[in-house]
């Protein structure tokens, strides 16, 4: 009997050593998709907490945050799934302190595990300890976020077109920048990207080269730029994931029709 009880110990701990070898070296993090549905199925509603702290990150940090409604809709959630704990606390705290309405220890609660962190404020007083319970538990894993993958013309293009800008092909191209040379068409994608929805067409043009290396995108751009100077007042560069762009206001755009054109713009290149 003994010598039966010793081997069914031996071969748990064995087990065990296998189970923990074998999960050694997976990193797993909280995942934002599997979590916003998780929430939205416990009522939250996203999209009707939109605010201008947020609209003002950067797109590579507001791809990390969820903005919502808990019912029964007084209380508005942020909830900031970082790359890991010090990100997500770092976002947490720049949204934090540029909202219109301002978290207090009277008004809020906030909380932090992982690579989550968050925060509920209230309009009618503190916020129940339920609804922090509702996102704790929402949390959900997933393999840790990884790099961007480097920039194609047709990702790049096909996001432009999802928000409603004007992508333009060659022939349009030429005709509305005719100086630009065609040795830069196999590289280059060029939008008109609106401001807002009225129809007026006000916002900025954006133009991304994509190079072989992100050296040669850099001097793609320069060839640009030189081709189109005079015309590139207001202009804002940038390179990432492989890409070199420049982005430059429509005549009769608004400063508020500018920088929506541009978060626009942000969100499929950065």
């Amino acid at each position: 009997m003994r010598g039966r009880i010793a081997a069914a110990l031996l071969a748990a701990v064995v087990l065990s050593c296998v189970f923990a070898a074998s999960t050694l070296g997976k990193s797993t993090a909280f995942e934002i998709t599997q979590t916003r549905a998780c929430l939205t199925h416990k009522g939250v509603v996203f999209g009707s907490a939109t605010d201008p702290a947020i609209a003002a990150l950067p797109a590579t940090a507001r791809r990390k945050v969820l903005a919502g409604v808990l019912t029964p809709g007084t209380t508005t959630l942020i909830l900031v799934i970082g790359t890991n704990a010090a990100d997500a606390l770092a976002v947490r705290k720049q949204i934090a302190a540029r909202v219109e309405f301002k978290p207090t220890a009277t008004n809020s609660r906030s909380d932090q595990v992982g690579n989550a962190a968050w925060f509920v404020v209230s309009l009618t007083g503190r916020p129940s300890l339920a609804s922090m319970t509702t996102v704790r538990n929402c949390l959900r894993t997933g393999p840790t976020p990884t790099k961007q993958p480097p920039l194609t013309m047709a990702a790049v293009s096909n996001c432009l077109s999802v928000h409603s800008a004007d992508v333009l092909d060659r022939p349009t191209r030429r005709l509305v920048f005719p100086a630009i040379p065609r040795k830069l068409d196999p590289y280059l994608v060029t939008a008109l990207v609106p401001g807002d929805s009225s129809g007026s067409s006000q916002g900025i043009f954006g133009f991304v080269l994509i190079g072989g290396t992100p050296q040669q995108s850099l001097t793609l751009r320069r060839e640009l730029a030189t081709a189109l100077a005079g015309h590139l007042a207001g202009e804002v560069t940038g390179q990432g994931r492989g890409a070199a762009w420049l982005t430059t206001p429509t005549k009769r755009a608004s400063g508020k029709q500018i920088s929506a054109a541009r978060g626009v713009f942000s969100d499929c290149v950065d």
